[in-house]
């Protein structure tokens, strides 16, 4: 169960083993969380983050759609048969060594116009549109947030990693493929399906470059979202508009969250 408001997590961004192969089965074959030896892995991975003291790990979901999809004439009709199964070996292993998971559902990649970069990968244009979107999260988001809707190992499920890199309000550049107004609304449609279908919390990160933690907030608010990421992983770059996460104090940044009704991990 996701902790309360007031309660923040020591927690560790572990991203993937295979990008877009830890769940599900992709172009590749199976390398998903229930194979033996990403199953191995990933268990010797979760034995050094609990000795370190983290409880919390956030990792990728669906990346950039290459795996975890059934899809027909390009859209999604369902999970595919290793979906769930990748899930559930995932979060057996978090409940072996005392650790949550914080899963993060799409990656900006996925959002992107990229052109011969992806020319070979499955389902690039699941996003592009209203009806992949819809067909995304009725038939396979909802499913999934249901069949693990009370797992004591599923902190949060968080929306997007880094959207801004796809989005053209915010990246003024021909690989961004998707309007703000269009993520903004399906961000809110996922954090409801949350609300509706599972236990754990909807989250999102709200450090958007170039975009205000006021402006983040209220976003965060408007989507029905009740956690947030914080995590700086690079150094801000002057003029980038990222100048203000170096200058604020965590602890302070942590407590400012928390007094708006916003869960920090």
């Amino acid at each position: 169960m996701p902790a309360p408001a007031s309660e923040f997590l020591l927690g560790v961004n572990y991203p993937w083993v295979n990008y877009g192969q830890d769940f599900g089965r992709s172009p590749w074959g199976a390398r998903g969380v229930s194979t033996p030896d990403t199953r191995k892995a990933v268990a010797e991975d979760f034995e050094r983050i609990r000795t370190s003291g983290v409880a919390l790990v956030r990792w990728f979901l669906l990346c950039d759609g290459r795996s975890g999809l059934a899809v027909n004439n390009g859209i999604p009709t369902g999970p595919d048969d290793l979906l769930f199964a990748d899930v559930a070996a995932a979060l057996e292993l978090a409940q072996q060594f005392g650790l949550q998971l914080c899963f993060s559902l799409l990656d900006f990649l996925w959002m992107q116009n990229r052109g011969a970069a992806a020319s070979s990968l499955p389902n690039q244009n699941v996003l592009k549109f209203p009806a992949g979107r819809e067909a995304l999260l009725e038939r396979v988001l909802i499913p999934l947030f249901g069949e693990f809707r009370a797992h004591p190992a599923v902190y949060a499920w968080e929306v997007a990693n880094e959207p801004e890199w796809a989005i053209r309000e915010f990246t003024p550049s021909p690989e961004a493929g998707i309007h703000f107004a269009d993520f903004s609304a399906f961000a809110r449609e996922i954090a409801d399906a949350v609300h509706e279908y599972s236990q754990a919390l909807p989250a999102q990160d709200p450090g958007t470059p170039g975009y205000s933690l006021d402006a983040a907030l209220d976003d965060c608010k408007a989507a029905g979202l009740a956690g947030a990421g914080v995590w700086r992983w690079r150094k801000p770059e002057s003029g980038s508009g990222d100048e203000q996460y170096g200058a604020v104090d965590p602890e302070a940044l942590l407590i400012w969250l928390t007094q708006n009704g916003i869960s920090a991990v």
